[in-house]
């Protein structure tokens, strides 16, 4: 799924913004070793919170077929 454009710039998953997640996620999880597929699922539920139970709203709009970046993001980091 392409991120939403505007003007020719990405308004979301800017390399910026996804540093700054995994670094969230690195030192939040720090000293524990973490595979590319945790740190993925981490990720998304970053991202898509309110896909869950009493958590705080989601990151990101609610999209249809959201599920489907989980994989996506899971065959391009491979």
């Amino acid at each position: 799924m392409k991120a939403l454009d505007f003007e020719g710039r990405r308004l979301f998953n800017t390399p910026l913004e996804c540093g700054l997640r995994m670094l969230f996620v690195l030192s939040a999880c720090s000293p524990t070793k973490l595979d590319l597929q945790r740190l993925i699922t981490y990720d998304y539920l970053i991202v898509h919170s309110g896909d869950v139970a009493d958590s705080p709203d989601s990151l990101h709009p609610a999209v249809p077929f959201r599920g489907t970046e989980w994989l996506s993001a899971s065959t391009q980091s491979s």
